[in-house]
């Protein structure tokens, strides 16, 4: 019923609707109704009526990414590579009110096409060149190395692993290690690409006397207010900082990835 609701003032909006922009966006939330209700033939329809009604404006990096993602689940690839191609070049305005009003669907507007580029990475995994490129692409060029946010420290904590092992792939164990330190608190699966690396260098005993170092040593960042700096081996753990710094530490000692790395010493 919500749904259906949602839909019928959606189709008035775009009734309504007297430029491109109010278009575009009516027609989005249309399709995201759509998929809401698992209809993915007319979400798709939809999107791909803006994409051919509209081809100056275009679709938004965010409409990209999700018709992509519908692509490769029909088993689609060539179309799914064209579009997020497609989107990569689309939308370079990031206040253009289509992009924004569909942000709390692709976690951030600004994150619509980093994830692009790592979805390509994916597609791309038989071609080692295209794979690097993309990788690339989805760590620098769309992407900035750390912002603040929930999105952010998700969207690293995804790309980190590939970022490492492309370096890995290239012999740089260093750069390896600094990037899985950085994103170290956000997910365990960094975690278990991190532990590894740091026990070929390291024994359990040091690792766990080196967390103990990290985690008591905070230093805040003067160009960020609420974001903290812990040191690991030398290298950099960037995290967002509760007022509480005992209870900040405390969440450090409980995070999943810190036990992880904190294996008991047999």
């Amino acid at each position: 019923m919500r749904y259906g609701i949602l839909f019928l003032l959606l189709i008035s909006a775009r009734t309504m609707a007297q430029d491109e922009h109010t278009c575009i966006c009516a027609e989005v939330k249309i399709a995201d109704s759509l998929l809401a209700q698992n209809d993915t033939a007319a979400a798709l329809h939809h999107f791909e009526d803006v994409d051919r009604l509209y081809p100056i404006e275009g679709l938004s990096s965010g409409a990209c990414l999700k018709i992509g993602k519908i692509y490769l689940a029909q088993g689609r690839r060539q179309d799914a590579a064209r579009i997020w191609r497609k989107g990569l070049i689309t939308s370079s305005r990031a206040s253009c009110p289509y992009e924004v009003s569909i942000a709390d669907h692709y976690y951030q507007y600004s994150l619509a096409k980093p994830n692009i580029a790592f979805q390509l990475s994916e597609l791309f995994k038989d071609s080692p060149d295209s794979m690097y490129k993309y990788t690339l692409w989805a760590d620098t060029v769309y992407c900035t190395p750390f912002n603040c946010g929930n999105a952010w420290e998700d969207y690293h904590a995804l790309i980190s692993p590939r970022v490492a092992m492309m370096y890995l792939e290239r012999g740089d164990t260093t750069k390896a290690l600094d990037r899985l330190c950085m994103s170290l608190l956000f997910n365990v699966g960094v975690a278990k690409k991190l532990k590894p690396l740091l026990l070929l260098r390291y024994d359990q005993k040091t690792i766990n006397r080196e967390l103990r170092k990290c985690m008591y040593h905070p230093q805040k960042l003067h160009d960020k207010d609420d974001h903290i700096s812990y040191s690991i081996f030398g290298y950099e753990i960037l995290f967002t900082y509760d007022e509480d710094r005992k209870g900040t530490r405390v969440y450090m000692r409980r995070n999943k990835s810190i036990v992880f790395l904190k294996a008991p010493v047999s």
